[in-house]
């Protein structure tokens, strides 16, 4: 039987969870040969997203830190990808969103002249610094894309406006979303639990308390930045009836500035929660306080509030809540009291319904699975 043959390659958290219902989606069809090429960008973050939705990557090209300089990280993994395409010969490459990974894997599919399939595309801030790198990275991944994805109407927009033509272009919502659902409903029917140590960090000192979930690592977030939010969320937690939990992402600058915190019964800095875990620590919070993207996606799902640690977005629908707001050192208490006192919150879904990952495999059967 003939079939294509598609490399997908991810290396962060991130990225496993959004490429792992589809990837086993394309394992499951007979049309296709689904190769998955892990690159270890963050790997045992991405690892344990991996092992809960029992998957195992085929390939590994682990690309070596450098001390997270990303020239080197760059080349490295361009060498590898080559390698492996060399051995491989794959019909497509499928890249996700805007990482280190997915822009090699990008650059390799165009020099080898290998048909690029972009899930999550067209996502834009228009300013090159912020995101850092990922806004850079996802445009070029958007030049040299032959199948794009779009999350939203706003991204298939930006992708026209780019002058990408409208029949490469498909709004099927965000992957991201599936992978959420599914986990909301294994949690909910026990097929997934929880363990004591989890409950007991997120347990509330009071009736009253309101629970804040903080997590801060982006890149281009300059430690004074971190460490002034950081410190302002602590003086808070001393003076008002919150319990403000942050897990802890393994940069090495995130460490570095939580290294000088020392936890209180209200403020607690803990380890990185598994994808598991962290779901149902969301769906128990009061209130999220991030600068991931990917977050940004899952808590108006949730009907979560949430303040961005960020001074911009790309996820520009989510502004069109009422339960979102920017981070604004001047105001934070302010906003998150007014964030905390909005009732009734509605989940607010303006990425799909959960099934962008069917929705990408019925599109890629029609159009080059025949």
């Amino acid at each position: 039987m003939n079939y294509l043959k598609v490399l997908n390659i991810i290396g962060t958290r991130p990225e496993a969870i959004k490429l792992a219902i589809l990837h086993k989606l394309l394992l499951e069809d007979d049309k296709f040969e689904s190769i998955l090429c892990f690159t270890g960008q963050h790997p045992s973050l991405a690892s344990e997203v991996l092992d809960q939705f029992d998957i195992s990557p085929d390939y590994c090209c682990l690309v070596k830190n450098h001390n997270e300089n990303l020239a080197f990280m760059i080349s490295y993994l361009i060498k590898a990808l080559q390698e492996l395409v060399n051995k491989l010969r794959p019909d497509y490459i499928l890249v996700q969103g805007d990482t280190l990974s997915s822009y090699c894997g990008s650059t390799i599919a165009f020099l080898n002249q290998i048909k690029l399939i972009h899930v999550e595309a067209g996502l834009r801030t228009y300013n090159k610094w912020a995101p850092f790198p990922e806004e850079v990275f996802r445009k070029i991944n958007g030049i040299l894309a032959d199948i794009h994805f779009a999350p939203s109407i706003i991204a298939e927009q930006n992708l026209l406006n780019e002058g990408v033509k409208q029949k490469d272009i498909f709004q099927v919502g965000n992957t991201g979303v599936d992978a959420l659902l599914s986990m909301v409903n294994k949690l909910e029917t026990e097929k997934i639990g929880v363990g004591d140590k989890i409950k007991t960090q997120f347990q509330k000192n009071n009736e009253g308390q309101k629970l804040i979930l903080v997590t801060l690592h982006r890149r281009e977030s300059q430690v004074n930045y971190l460490e002034s939010v950081i410190r302002n969320l602590k003086e808070l937690s001393e003076r008002k009836n919150v319990l403000i939990i942050c897990p802890i992402h393994p940069n090495p600058k995130v460490i570095s500035v939580y290294n000088k915190i020392t936890n209180t019964p209200n403020f607690k800095c803990i380890d990185p929660l598994k994808y598991s875990d962290f779901v149902w620590a969301m769906i128990k919070t009061d209130l999220i306080i991030t600068d991931s993207g990917g977050i940004q996606e899952e808590a108006p799902y949730l009907g979560k509030p949430l303040l961005i640690a960020r001074e911009q977005t790309e996820r520009q629908e989510i502004l069109n809540s009422k339960n979102c707001k920017f981070l604004n050192l001047d105001t934070l208490e302010d906003d998150i009291f007014q964030l905390l006192s909005l009732m009734d919150l509605k989940p607010f879904r303006p990425y799909g319904n959960g099934n962008a990952s069917e929705k990408i495999l019925k599109i890629l059967k029609e159009e080059i699975g025949d």
